[in-house]
């Protein structure tokens, strides 16, 4: 028979004040490397950008103002989408990385940032597979035993997080595009830039919300595909606007 936990269980307590610890440190350690955008490099022509700052303030600000464990998916697919920044010939476009100026920009020292970004991104996602339990396990479900019946123990917000997740995608899509009919102008470096936080952040609320309890798990899911196009359709369109050579 299933055991039921209650809401003063010691242990779902302590859970929640550390989901509240682990996402304010999140929030400062991505505050800090946005921080790090903002500030002018003089060993490295790499200039501040509010844009390219935009993805971890954002995500910063996200973890700082709820308590959703869905959040932590959402800072996986910043760390892990960031990734491809450590390409010189990608950030040209949409920014240099500068966490990798600190550290060096040989080609050891890009793969060695690389593999912190994805050991972040790993550990983000195993702590959402954790804490997302805090939701409530009425509405997972599993091949093995059945678990202890947990309460809710924080607002689930998931539902509202899949509806962003495809506006986000969708506008992910069209930014590329409006990029190429506003290339004479100059725009489109900026727009693509703003094109791929959208992406990333729809693709980021998708997962936190495809693999949480959900009613719009279908909506989640579209909202991870659009992003995930997005995010592609807008480096292909950065390299046909901006013709990225070889790295």
């Amino acid at each position: 028979m299933t055991s039921t936990l209650s809401t003063d269980t010691p242990n779902l307590k302590l859970g929640v004040s550390r989901l509240r610890r682990v996402l304010w440190g999140w929030a400062l350690l991505l505050a800090a490397l946005g921080a790090l955008h903002l500030t002018p490099m003089r060993s490295e022509p790499v200039v501040p950008s509010l844009l390219a700052a935009l993805p971890y303030l954002a995500c910063a600000a996200l973890l700082a103002s709820s308590l959703q464990p869905s959040y932590l998916a959402m800072v996986a697919a910043v760390w892990g989408l960031s990734v491809i920044l450590l390409v010189p010939s990608v950030g040209a476009v949409f920014g240099a990385d500068p966490l990798g100026v600190l550290l060096g920009n040989s080609s050891v020292e890009r793969i060695v940032v690389a593999l912190v970004r994805i050991l972040f991104m790993v550990t983000a996602w195993n702590q959402f597979l954790f804490y997302r339990l805090l939701y409530g396990s009425a509405s997972f479900h599993g091949v093995g035993p059945p678990p202890p019946f947990i309460p809710p123990m924080v607002e689930n917000r998931t539902d509202r997080m899949a509806e962003w997740s495809g506006m986000l995608g969708f506008l992910s899509l069209m930014a590329p595009i409006l990029a190429m009919g506003l290339q004479g102008a100059g725009l489109s470096r900026p727009i693509l830039q703003v094109s791929l936080v959208l992406a990333t952040f729809g693709l980021g609320a998708g997962l936190g919300s495809a693999f949480s309890p959900t009613s719009r798990r279908g909506t989640a899911l579209r909202g991870m595909l659009l992003g995930a196009l997005g995010y592609l359709l807008t480096l292909a369109v950065g390299a046909v606007l901006r013709g990225f050579p070889p790295a």
